[in-house]
């Protein structure tokens, strides 16, 4: 009955959740993601980001562009060859893209995942996509990753659901298990009280930050934002539109029940950057 009076969302369990992408056994895995506006598979590589296996370090003669973000960055919501870090390698020459977004993370662990993974691969630019997971992303002026844990009853639920048989194939087709899977997210930054301004100052020391850490390793710093994302945050804005890249997206670019981008708005996004590189 909760199929058709309630319908979840149902994804593969165990590989993507709200604090990213787990890593896999294999070459990839193929995840499968139904929502009231999309059904969709996502292939991911055994570093756990939807993306094929690039070789470490530099590749002679390929210009390599590393993508920063969220679940915007790693294209929730479309098919592999329709996420804008797929059609900008598309749309350039002797040019590999990237892809190192993470579900649900926030510019800490974007700043996290350079210098630990992306950095391997020698990208020539680095392409950093500005999208506020809550505001609470803007409390901390570190490059640390700050992630909640869910509670004992929480985590114990969890493995119970986990011993059931058969529990792949359950998430991908149960709503019972996707709204029990759904109640069980923990909270990925503990919301502090403090000012708008105070926000605003900690968020951009820390995009600057990053940006002075990728221009010393030699690397062009691009940040991808949208206006309608900064408008209203003076300080942020200022910072990102002296790196950045803003795009002007329709309704029509997004999907109806969903804040994420359809296929109109990563086209978008794709030929913008690729006026730029």
């Amino acid at each position: 009955m909760l199929r058709y009076f309630d319908p979840q969302e149902l994804i593969t369990p165990g590989i993507i959740t709200r604090f990213g992408c787990i890593p896999t056994w294999g070459a990839y895995q193929i995840v499968k993601h139904h929502a009231r506006d999309f059904d969709v598979n996502y292939s991911i590589n055994d570093m756990g980001f939807r993306d094929r296996r690039h070789p470490i370090g530099s590749v002679p003669g390929v210009k390599r562009i590393a993508v920063m973000g969220s679940s915007y960055v790693f294209g929730m919501g479309v098919e592999d060859d329709q996420v804008f870090t797929s059609l900008i390698e598309d749309g350039l020459n002797n040019s590999e893209v990237l892809n190192f977004g993470v579900v649900g993370s926030g510019l800490s662990v974007h700043s996290y995942l350079y210098r630990t993974v992306a950095r391997q691969y020698n990208p020539d630019v680095v392409l950093l996509h500005i999208h506020f997971n809550g505001r609470d992303d803007m409390l901390h002026a570190d490059l640390t990753p700050v992630v909640g844990k869910p509670d004992p009853m929480t985590e114990r639920t969890r493995l119970l659901l986990r011993a059931i048989p058969g529990y792949y194939w359950l998430g991908e087709r149960s709503h019972l298990l996707a709204r029990e899977r759904k109640s069980g997210h923990g909270v990925a930054i503990d919301p502090v009280p403090v000012d708008q301004t105070r926000k605003e100052l900690a968020y951009a020391d820390v995009i600057i930050a990053f940006a002075d850490m990728v221009r010393s390793d030699g690397r062009k710093f691009i940040i991808l934002y949208e206006d309608a994302v900064v408008r209203g945050l003076p300080v942020v804005a200022e910072v990102v539109r002296r790196y950045g890249v803003g795009v002007v997206l329709d309704a029509g670019d997004r999907f109806a029940g969903d804040s994420h981008w359809s296929s109109s708005g990563h086209l978008k996004v794709a030929g913008k950057i690729i006026e730029v590189l």
